[in-house]
């Protein structure tokens, strides 16, 4: 059967409305694992910003579609606050759960490990045009949860359908902005895939209005692909554009679908729409406002 290749990317990025340019520095994330098996991902996420209540917010990440008598490989939570500079990365742990369970943001891991920090301009003096030397630093967080999931008396088998409560740092310190659940699963019934996941944080501001990540990892292309960006703080009036070589996939696909200020959309792609797609060893994602004031 010929390979299907699936491309997960994840992303974390602080949209910023601006003149429109084009990202000049490519590879704005970093490598982190690839799998080739028979088998698929399945990502939910939940926006969580201004929900605080006690200095806390609390949502639930939907995840659907796993077949119970798959084999799950990997569980990644990745989440973003905004605090102050001067606190350091460390205040992104605050009240962090998932399914009840404590998270650490900047331990060993599995529990928590720091991606990057980026100034969001928005949230400095002067608004959208001030300086991105600002106070405020945005944090991205990444932790393996695969263990806190139940397992089926019967199968043997992690049950990670369903809703998962998360919890995040949100009013009086670090504000809250979103978590998404990346999930990586075998299953005999489905062809042989390569899965990529590159991940970081990525901040776009006055000066770096967009993003440009090259993808590789995987042996060569196939009859299909599923991309996907974990975004934070897109806005419905504030539009960009999403694409897969250079070709647009979407325009304006981040407006806070999971919640405010959260969005972790999923485009499919095939050689119909993308000539060449099955002949790819590598190719590039980028994001950018070209054509929007």
């Amino acid at each position: 059967m010929k390979r299907a290749l699936l491309l997960a990317i994840i992303p974390a990025l602080l949209l910023q409305q601006g003149a429109p340019t084009v990202a000049q520095t490519p590879d704005a994330l970093g490598f982190f694992k690839n799998y080739f098996i028979t088998g698929d991902y399945a990502v939910g996420g939940v926006g969580l910003h201004d929900l605080g209540v006690n200095g806390i917010a609390t949502g639930s990440i939907p995840i659907q579609g796993v077949p119970a008598e798959s084999d799950v490989l990997a569980a990644f939570l990745y989440w973003q606050v905004v605090g102050k500079g001067d606190l350091g990365p460390e205040q992104g742990s605050i009240g962090v759960t998932f399914k009840g369970y404590p998270l650490s943001a900047t331990g060993a891991e599995p529990f928590g490990k720091v991606l990057g920090s980026g100034t969001p301009p928005c949230w400095s003096s002067g608004g959208g045009t001030g300086s991105s030397g600002g106070a405020h630093q945005t944090y991205t967080y990444r932790a393996d949860v695969l263990r806190y999931f139940d397992i089926d008396p019967v199968t043997g088998k992690f049950q990670v359908n369903g809703s998962h409560q998360v919890q995040l740092p949100d009013g009086g310190g670090p504000i809250a902005l979103g978590a998404s659940l990346v999930v990586i699963y075998r299953d005999p019934s489905l062809p042989q895939r390569a899965i990529v996941l590159y991940d970081g944080g990525y901040t776009m501001d006055q000066t770096s209005e967009g993003m440009v990540q090259r993808i590789a990892g995987f042996y060569d292309g196939g009859d299909s692909a599923k991309l996907t960006h974990i975004v934070g703080s897109g806005q419905a009036n504030k539009s960009e554009i999403l694409r897969f070589n250079g070709a647009a996939i979407a325009t304006n696909p981040f407006r806070a679908v999971q919640g405010p200020n959260w969005d972790n959309p999923t485009y499919l792609l095939t050689p119909t729409a993308f000539p060449g797609l099955e002949n790819l060893a590598q190719v590039t994602t980028s994001v950018d406002h070209q054509g929007f004031n």
